[in-house]
């Protein structure tokens, strides 16, 4: 494992960070943020922040819940992933669809499908 110090040599030298011109970023390094609770994140020197963005939309229930890391242990333990492509599919994406469809009987909506990476509901979209 790298020192603090390594850490920010090497934050914006080997590692490419989205919606910055990397030249300034050389010049001054984003945060390197290291640990999160709750709201807060932190970064390597400890500094606490309220992280507003949660993690970019993807920590909107926050940081280090411990009912959230047991879920994910639970599931861990029993299947990690599978998709659902070419007619499989796995008991716990069935539970969460049934909930998600009792979730939103205001909007009638009939069925789910997860999906993994960003571009596929474009693509789907467009077909």
């Amino acid at each position: 494992m790298e020192t603090l110090n390594q850490l920010k040599a090497h934050n914006a030298k080997y590692q490419w960070h989205p919606m910055g011109p990397p030249k300034a970023l050389e010049a001054q390094a984003p945060h390197i943020i290291s640990q999160g609770n709750g709201v807060y994140i932190y970064d390597i020197d400890g500094y606490p922040m309220i992280d507003g963005t949660a993690g970019l939309w993807n920590v909107n229930v926050g940081h280090n819940r411990p009912e959230i890391k047991a879920a994910i242990i639970k599931q861990l333990d029993e299947l990690a992933y599978y998709s659902g492509f070419h007619g499989t599919s796995n008991p716990r994406s069935i539970e969460l669809s049934h909930k998600l469809i009792a979730m939103s009987a205001p909007e009638a909506m009939g069925k789910v499908l997860f999906l993994v990476v960003v571009q596929m509901p474009l693509k789907l979209r467009l077909k």
